[in-house]
């Protein structure tokens, strides 16, 4: 993974820099997202919310999944300072079944505290 270069960056501009926050609405989302399942469903949503926490524009350069299963879908790649962008991931329960590697996500992102985000993706019976 190519993360972008932010490691010369002064004291004034990191305190002026992007910063990322996930939630899914209610609460920060911890490198971990949980999906309920919903009876028969095939598919299921997730609407994620990606703020800008930071001075400066907040840039999503690339957005990875690492599994079938898994889709996402993002409302913003330039994020306003203090801006909210929404993440809709998507859960393909009959590829899930399926699925050998792990379902995990990952956010490129410009902000130099934390340029790469990951996010394991999983299912529970509520």
């Amino acid at each position: 993974v190519l993360l972008p270069p932010l490691a010369n960056l002064t004291a004034e501009q990191m305190e002026k820099a992007p910063q990322v926050v996930v939630t899914d609405g209610d609460s920060l989302v911890n490198d971990r997202v949980r999906i309920p399942l919903k009876g028969r469903k095939k598919k299921l949503e997730k609407t994620l919310l990606l703020t800008n926490i930071g001075e400066s524009p907040l840039t999503i350069q690339a957005v990875q999944v690492f599994n079938r299963a898994l889709g996402v879908r993002l409302s913003d790649r330039v994020i306003p300072a203090h801006g909210v962008a929404k993440l809709r991931v998507t859960v393909d329960t009959r590829e899930l079944a399926k699925a050998k590697a792990q379902t995990r996500m990952l956010i490129i992102s410009n902000d130099p505290r934390r340029a790469k985000v990951q996010l394991d993706i999983s299912t529970y019976n509520p």
